[in-house]
C-alpha cells in the first residue's frame, strides 16, 4: 500500500468563520471530515481606565478595560501590589490597595490565537489624613460660651464628598458641625 500527502498552508483573513474539509481516498473507499474554527488573527487593542488616580489606602478603585480587535479568550487583572493576578472575562474590577505607593495596573487580553497585548493605567495610594487648625477664642470667662471653629482643613483629596466633624470636648458634651458652641 502506498500512501501519498499534501499539505495545504491557507492564507487567513483576519478573522471570520473558517471551514476545513479532508478527504482520504483508499481505493474504491472514502472517508471525509470538515470542521469549522472562528479565529481572529488581529492584535486587539486593550484600554484600561480608574474612576478616580489618587486614592487613600484601602478604599476602592474601580477600573474599566475595553478590547477592540480580535477575538478574546480571557483577561489577566494585574495590580503589581503583591496580590496575585486576577483571571477573568470581567471588563470590570475593583481593587483595594493595602500600601501606599505609585502601581502600575495592567490588563492583557489574550485571543484565541495566542496573541496577546497589554494596557496599563498608573495609579497613586497615599495614606494621608486631613489635618485642621482650629481658632480659639484668646480669653475665656468662667461660665460663658466659646465658640471653637475649624479655621483651616487640609485634604490631600479632591473626591471628597462629605466631610464629618467629631468634637470631643472632654466633658461628655459633643459637636458635628465646622464650629461648635461649647459653656
Amino acid at each position: 500500500m502506498s500512501t501519498s500527502g499534501r499539505s495545504i498552508l491557507p492564507k487567513f483573513p483576519n478573522k471570520g468563520l473558517l471551514v476545513v474539509a479532508v478527504s482520504v481516498f483508499t481505493g474504491l473507499l472514502l472517508g471525509a471530515n470538515a470542521a469549522s474554527l472562528y479565529f481572529s488573527t488581529l492584535t486587539p487593542e486593550v484600554f484600561v481606565t480608574v474612576d478616580y488616580p489618587v486614592k487613600d489606602v484601602d478604599v476602592p478603585f474601580e477600573f474599566f478595560g475595553m478590547s477592540l480587535g480580535g477575538t478574546v479568550q480571557y483577561l489577566v487583572w494585574n495590580f503589581h501590589d503583591g496580590t496575585p493576578p486576577i483571571v477573568s472575562n470581567s471588563t470590570s474590577m475593583t481593587h483595594y490597595f493595602s500600601s501606599e505607593g505609585t502601581f502600575l495596573v495592567s490588563l492583557t487580553a489574550y485571543t484565541l490565537g495566542g496573541i496577546s497585548t497589554i494596557g496599563t493605567v498608573e495609579v497613586e495610594v497615599k495614606n494621608d489624613l486631613p489635618s485642621v487648625q482650629i481658632d480659639v477664642p484668646g480669653t475665656v470667662l468662667e461660665d460663658e460660651p466659646v465658640t471653637l471653629e475649624i479655621a483651616t482643613l487640609y485634604d490631600t483629596f479632591d473626591d471628597v464628598e462629605t466631610i464629618h466633624f467629631q468634637w470631643v470636648l472632654g466633658d461628655g458634651e459633643n459637636g458635628n458641625l465646622a464650629h461648635t458652641t461649647y459653656i
